[in-house]
């Protein structure tokens, strides 16, 4: 009996000693993507769009310019380039302030979710069996957020990196174009 009573008390401590490791791990999984959600909002959150309305308007300006003031039907190979791109960087604005808004709005709603999941975990509350289910979804939700972070990071260097490559030249293009006509 006593036999009995000492292997018992020696699984229960293995099984509780499992659940802790086990409970370890799963709240340092929940930590490491709240910690990348942090970092994330952090440079989403220094990302000040309010340069983007000027952009869009300056190169707005600069192409009906151009459309409404360029009489040659052809125009030089590197010149059009350059508008091609100029045009795409002014469209790609749009998305980029999208995008901002809505990294915003799903990494706060997922942290929310994850300080969530940790509480539940420390507190052993819900259904304990599907913590490691849960923390899987959570972390393929990460992995949709990274993705459309990454986008928008690409996207933003690529417009302001357009937008500074072209507009001198294309503004004074244009402009040149407003004096040929008011000559």
């Amino acid at each position: 009996m006593k036999k009995l009573f000492l292997f018992s008390i020696l699984i229960l401590f293995i099984t509780f000693s499992c659940a802790d490791i086990n409970r370890s791990n799963q709240i340092k999984n929940v930590d490491t993507m709240i910690k990348y959600l942090d970092s994330v909002s952090t440079i989403i959150n220094l990302f000040k769009p309010d340069s983007l309305s000027r952009m869009a308007n300056n190169s707005t300006n600069v192409e009906l310019r151009i459309k409404n003031y360029l009489i040659n039907d052809t125009i030089d190979l590197e010149l059009g380039k350059k508008m091609d791109a100029y045009k795409i960087m002014r469209r790609s604005i749009g998305v980029l302030r999208k995008n901002n808004s809505k990294i915003k709005a799903l990494v706060k709603e997922e942290i929310i979710t994850l300080n969530q999941l940790k509480s539940d975990i420390n507190n052993g509350s819900g259904r304990r069996e599907k913590y490691d289910e849960y923390i899987a979804h959570e972390k393929n939700k990460c992995k949709q957020i990274k993705i459309v972070f990454n986008e928008f990071i690409k996207t933003k260097d690529a417009v302001y990196t357009t937008y500074k490559l072209y507009h001198n030249e294309l503004n004074e293009f244009s402009l040149s174009l407003l004096n040929k006509v008011d000559k």
